[in-house]
């Protein structure tokens, strides 16, 4: 009965010797780490390179690329006539200037100084309020 005299606020024991993991795995043979792989890092390299060569012929030469391999007929813009006017536009355009001489822009232009007038009496007035 000496044995339920111990508390449960009494942690064991243990020597450190007993808390070490084992270096051996279940087979009996020692870990050792996995030897890293010598052929990546240069095929890792030798495909940078590949990309960026890519890259720089489709920067220089893009242009000329997709034309070889998408051609598209580039049609020339045609030539008009200068200084030959048929008699039919020469009649619309005369027609259209004399139509423009016709309006009465009078309006317009009283329209316009009373903008003015009011936007300079706003001015004047908030200048004398400050």
């Amino acid at each position: 009965m000496e044995q339920n005299n111990n508390t449960p606020s009494e942690a064991p024991m243990i020597p450190e010797s007993e808390m070490k993991l084992p270096e051996e795995s279940l087979n009996g043979a020692p870990q050792t780490p996995a030897p890293k792989g010598h052929l990546f890092n240069p095929l890792l390299v030798a495909l940078l390179v590949i990309l960026l060569a890519i890259l720089a012929v489709v920067i220089i030469w893009g242009e000329e690329l997709i034309e070889i391999v998408w051609p598209q007929e580039t049609a020339e813009p045609q030539q008009l006539p200068e200084g030959e006017v048929s008699n039919n536009e020469a009649s619309e355009i005369e027609q259209w200037e004399s139509e423009i001489d016709e309006m009465d822009l009078s309006g317009i232009e009283t329209e316009m100084t009373s903008i003015e007038a009011e936007i300079e009496a706003e001015t004047t007035a908030t200048s004398t309020t400050q």
